[in-house]
């Protein structure tokens, strides 16, 4: 057997048929990645002055989450936030990604400045007669029914002279109502989207309070409520006495939408929705609605220690809600990225961005699940 020959090769196995193809099997592995809105604060942005010395705290991250929602600036709040650190926050060769489980603390009041505040009256003296047009705003807070018609009365009188003796009231709380009256037989007035030379935010401010207020045609002056004759092209016929509005939303959103260009950049089918200025980047949607694990109530019905819901309190605190997902949005993940960092921001059902304040500090965890 010459085995210095250029050709030569053991062929015992091959013609005894054991050496076939092989291939090394490992199960896919699955990781999870826990968020804390809170990490978007490291160490490194405290900042030792003479009446802050935290240069002794420098590196410890629980001191700069305990004091950052008070200390740094509020453009680094949880509804618009990067977490990273400085190294990868999650290893492995992944393929894809998605949110499963989701708990928001959702801190932003149901009646915002300059969001969902603003009112408009035209006043007259009879159907067809505009004398004034009345603007009017409530304070920002949390309202619960009672409290909302108290607020849109102490409003409207305040308003003008004619509206001295205007009231908003509860018509039934069961159907979550509202009626609106002059409080002078000489004294008409119709709800308007505007008076006068009205800005754009002005306007989405507007309609998002009627929204909430449940500000229909009968309040701005187009019976019948069945439209027909489409949008408007002559003033509103201003009316006297009492007259209902549509049921309420005390909620300043019904939902809010997870969005994040990081770990949607490698999806090839982007999730969009029906919106002209549509989202591309959505990883998820909370209901405010669903879930609840805390709620405003104040009546005794219940029984025990959790009184008994109560719909005319909707919104009317902050809301605590846990979703996880049964079937994930899973997007596609390369293998050769690790995920660094982890872009978040949180929408309201317009598309915008959910307010953030020290007072009214929105703040979220969430899982993370990542698969080969």
């Amino acid at each position: 057997m010459d085995i210095g020959a250029d050709n030569f090769r053991f062929t015992l196995e091959d013609e005894n048929g054991r050496k076939l193809p092989t291939q090394t099997y490992r199960a896919p592995c699955t990781t999870e990645l826990h968020l804390d809105s809170l990490d978007r604060y490291l160490p490194n942005m405290l900042q030792t002055n003479v009446t802050q010395p935290f240069v002794n705290f420098r590196n410890n991250q629980n001191v700069v989450k305990l004091v950052g929602p008070n200390y740094l600036n509020s453009s680094q709040g949880s509804t618009g936030c990067v977490i990273q650190t400085n190294r990868p926050l999650a290893y492995g060769y992944f393929s894809r990604v998605a949110l499963t489980e989701f708990a928001l603390r959702f801190r932003a009041p149901n009646v915002q400045a300059g969001y969902n505040n603003t009112f408009f009256l035209a006043t007259g003296t009879a159907p067809g007669t505009i004398t004034a047009n009345r603007g009017f705003s409530i304070p920002q807070g949390y309202y619960n029914l009672e409290d909302y018609a108290t607020a849109i009365t102490i409003a409207m009188q305040a308003a003008g002279p004619e509206l001295a003796a205007a009231s908003c009231n509860i018509t039934d709380p069961t159907q979550m109502t509202l009626s609106f009256n002059s409080g002078d037989p000489n004294v008409y007035m119709a709800f308007q989207y505007g008076g006068g030379a009205t800005g754009e935010q002005t306007q989405v401010s507007t309609g998002r309070a009627y929204r909430m207020a449940g500000i229909n045609r009968t309040l701005l002056g187009y019976p019948p409520d069945v439209n027909t004759a489409g949008q408007p092209n002559t003033p509103p016929s201003l009316y006297v006495g009492t007259q209902v509005g549509a049921p309420v939303n005390l909620l300043p959103t019904d939902y809010v939408d997870i969005v994040s260009s990081s770990l949607s950049n490698f999806k090839d089918a982007k999730d969009a929705n029906s919106s002209i200025a549509a989202t591309a980047s959505v990883i998820g949607r909370v209901w405010l609605t669903q879930n609840w694990t805390s709620y405003a109530s104040f009546s005794t019905a219940g029984g025990g220690t959790k009184p008994a819901f109560d719909g005319t309190f909707l919104g009317a605190s902050p809301i605590t809600i846990v979703k996880t997902w049964a079937n994930p949005n899973w997007s596609q993940w390369s293998p050769n990225q690790t995920v660094n960092t982890v872009d978040i921001t949180l929408l309201d059902m317009w598309g915008q961005q959910i307010m953030w304040t020290s007072t009214y500090a929105t703040e979220w965890s969430a899982t993370l699940t990542l698969t080969e």
